[in-house]
């Protein structure tokens, strides 16, 4: 089995119980982690989870990394701004930290990328988890 991204979406949705991705996020992440599938995280999303310390605790954010496995975050580089850049330019419409993202996926050559973002899911690859935000 190979390697899921999970978006920023996703990750709040596991965390928060209260999220309206909850229960969605849960039953999307269930299958690839029954399967034996490895789970990355984009530095990116690392930053968007650590934004809002009023919903999410610094503590949580990082012991579900650490949950995820020694080399789960993958941190944006010179490959990773390559691929960003090339869909940036074909799609002017995705934001800068999403075009990251994706290319997070693309470089770490995931199975899938997870999302709750309509404009993200709407890249090759992406698989929409629950109501779209956006």
């Amino acid at each position: 089995m190979g390697s899921v991204l999970l978006d920023t979406g996703v990750v709040i949705g596991v965390l928060d119980p209260d999220d309206v991705h909850h229960v969605a996020a849960m039953k999307a992440v269930g299958p690839y982690r029954e399967s034996g599938a490895s789970f990355k995280l984009s530095t990116i999303s690392l930053a968007e989870l650590l934004m809002d310390r009023r919903s999410r605790r610094r503590d949580d954010v990082f012991g579900f990394i650490e949950l995820l496995g020694e080399h789960a975050l993958v941190p944006v580089d010179a490959s990773v701004a390559d691929v960003a850049g090339e869909l940036r330019s074909r799609r002017r419409s995705l934001r800068l930290p999403d075009a990251l993202i994706a290319a997070t996926a693309v470089v770490e050559k995931a199975e899938v990328l997870l999302t709750t973002d309509k404009a993200l899911a709407r890249l090759e690859g992406a698989k929409l988890v629950g109501a779209a935000r956006r």
